[in-house]
This record gives C-alpha cells, structure tokens and sequence, in this order.
C-alpha cells in the first residue's frame, strides 16, 4: 500500500501537525518510521539503538510544531536529524569503550570549580609534558585522545596487538600523572 507524501502546502495534515493533534504526528510516526530507523540503522547497525534513535527524534519534533512547512523539508529535517543523533550515539559508545564517562584530570588540583584560565594552564603544561613521553606512547596518547581512534585503530595502524596498545596508553598517563602530581616522598626529600 503506498501513501502519497504531503508535498503541497494546502495539504490538511500539514496544519494539523502544527496545531499538535496526536493523530496527524501518529500518522506522519507511521510514514516517517520506517526511513529514519533506516537512517539510524546505516550509521549505528543495531536495530535496537537504530530504533530508540529514531524514536527519540520523532519525539522530540512534537516539540516544535512550527518547523513543519512542507512534506518533503519535514521528512529531510528528520532524516538528518537521526543521521546526527545516531552519530552522537556511536560516539558516545565509543567514548565508553575507552573508558569514557567520568573524566578524571591528570592534575588532581583540577576539578569542576577550577578557573577555566588554570585549566588552560594546566593543557599547556600538558602540551609541554607530551614531549617527554617516548615517540611510541606519545604517538598513542596523541592518536586515541586527540584523533578518537581505538585501540583496534591505533594496533592496526601501529602493527601492535590492541592489548599493547591499552597498556602502553595506561602507562603513559601514568607517566604523566607522576609528572604533573609528583609522589609525596618526593616532594618531602
């Protein structure tokens, strides 16, 4: 069954859909639905997260009645839209991979009530303590903070296992905490 797409401006739904009535969003759901889980499933390749990408946008563009003007400009909206959405997704399940989630600061005189000046600072000093590191781990450290690639990348590109790659990044920000934060025996002698 084919369902003829809303391209005239005079189309009843269109004002319908401003308007909010759950019906005309209930309809433009079912047309839009199968196009944007497509969408979400090319980027994601998981049907669940695909589906809960697709229905997050489609959710939230009830919110804004007023952007709805033509068929064609309503269905490329969403489809952009969940192509941005799943993308964020991804990234955000790559970031987990590594380890995303609560960032934890090398210096650990730096928290959310810093100044952004000494947080500024503070990268500066980073920047100028990655030279320390030897060319293989900075290279790392470079490739997986500064570029977002995984270990699998990195090992890849590399020609290392994925495994020594994590370690060498472990022992790198190691390094560079004992650098920035040096052990209190240290600072006592």
């Amino acid at each position: 069954m084919s369902t003829p797409p809303f391209d005239s401006p005079g189309d009843p739904l269109l004002p319908r859909l401003r308007a909010g009535e759950a019906d005309a969003w209930r309809l433009a759901f079912t047309r839009l639905w199968p196009r944007a889980h497509r969408v979400a499933h090319a980027v994601l390749g998981d049907a669940h997260l695909a589906e809960d990408a697709a229905a997050e946008v489609l959710r939230d563009l009830t919110a804004h009645p007023e952007r709805v003007r033509t068929w064609p400009e309503l269905e490329a909206y969403v489809l952009v839209c969940v192509r941005r959405r799943a993308i964020s997704m991804q990234r955000d399940a790559r970031a987990a991979k590594r380890g995303g989630g609560d960032l934890v600061p090398l210096d650990e005189n730096i928290d959310a009530t810093t100044p952004p000046d000494e947080v500024a600072l503070a990268a500066l000093d980073l920047a100028a303590l990655l030279p320390t590191l030897d060319p293989l781990r900075r290279r790392i450290v470079e490739e997986h903070f500064l570029q977002g690639r995984t270990s699998d990348d990195i090992g890849a590109r590399l020609d290392l296992n994925p495994a020594t790659v994590r370690s060498h990044l472990a022992r790198a920000l190691r390094q560079l905490q004992e650098r920035v934060n040096p052990s209190r025996d240290e600072t006592a002698s």
